[in-house]
């Protein structure tokens, strides 16, 4: 393999973050870190199917509409937009960046130019080494960045 794999698709991957905190506490990061920020989220939502992802609703924030969580993992990011089919803005906050660091341990946020970094060839390679799933969705879904494949609707 050539080149690295993203940061991002490696920590997506990895046992150190799937479900490396009870869920309840990744809730409890969110909501302590958003209430620092002055805004309020709703209960994350893990139930939306074909969704990868669980999500919750801002409200209080100028930029930030929806936290969104890869679903079975840390793994945190923040989007302009509440999620609709393929509609994902993603955000930096440094207010909330700042107010989720003490809980560093429980959440890991993923920056903007993370997730919109487009795929290398080490990235594709990598997942398609995942699993003939894995594979079989790159070529069906064709997914361009890395927030492409982590907060997707495949299924």
């Amino acid at each position: 393999m050539t080149g690295s794999v993203s940061p991002a698709l490696s920590a997506a991957f990895s046992l150190q973050h799937r479900q490396s905190i009870p869920p309840r506490a990744l809730t409890t990061a969110l909501h302590t870190a958003a209430r620092a920020c002055r805004w309020s989220i709703a209960t994350v939502d893990w139930e939306t199917y074909p969704m990868s992802f669980g999500w919750t609703a801002v409200r209080g924030a100028a930029d930030v509409q929806a936290v969104l969580v890869v679903r079975e993992t840390n793994l945190v990011a923040l989007s302009a937009t509440q999620p609709e089919y393929r509609n994902l803005q993603f955000v930096d906050d440094t207010d909330f960046g700042d107010a989720a660091a003490p809980f560093a341990s429980d959440v890991h946020l993923l920056s903007r130019s993370m997730l919109s970094a487009s795929l290398t060839s080490a990235d594709r390679e990598y997942l398609r080494a995942l699993g003939p799933d894995v594979a079989a969705n790159l070529t069906y879904w064709r997914p361009e960045t890395v927030g492409d494949v982590l907060f997707n609707w495949w299924d």
